[in-house]
């Protein structure tokens, strides 16, 4: 139940396109910069946690209390929003969610 995406970022644009102010910490991170992205996921009974494992930016990997820091100062002023290490709840009448290395298996409540 683990997956990873990579993409080109630029933080701050996206801090400026949502007319909000670029704090310090996320100043360091100006400019598109190569991130990959690795989670792993829990799902049962209508809900699913996703537990960010591991963030690779400029080709430094970032984990435990470094990866805490960034989601603390740079992911959360983002997406305020997010939830990260929570449980979700799923709409559409959807039980579980299972991520394999063939695709993703979606199990819809009886």
């Amino acid at each position: 139940d683990t997956a990873s995406a990579s993409a080109m970022v630029d933080f701050v644009k996206i801090q400026q396109s949502r007319g909000k102010p670029v704090g310090l910490a996320l100043s360091l991170f100006s400019g598109e910069r190569p991130i990959k992205i690795s989670v792993r996921v829990a799902s049962f009974g209508g809900k699913i946690t996703v537990f960010l494992t591991q963030v690779e930016l400029s080709g430094y990997a970032l984990e435990g209390g470094a990866l805490d820091l960034l989601i603390k100062n740079v992911f959360h002023p983002l997406y305020p929003d997010a939830k990260i290490g929570e449980p979700v709840d799923l709409d559409y009448n959807i039980d579980n969610v299972q991520i394999r290395p063939d695709g993703v298996k979606i199990v819809i409540k009886k």
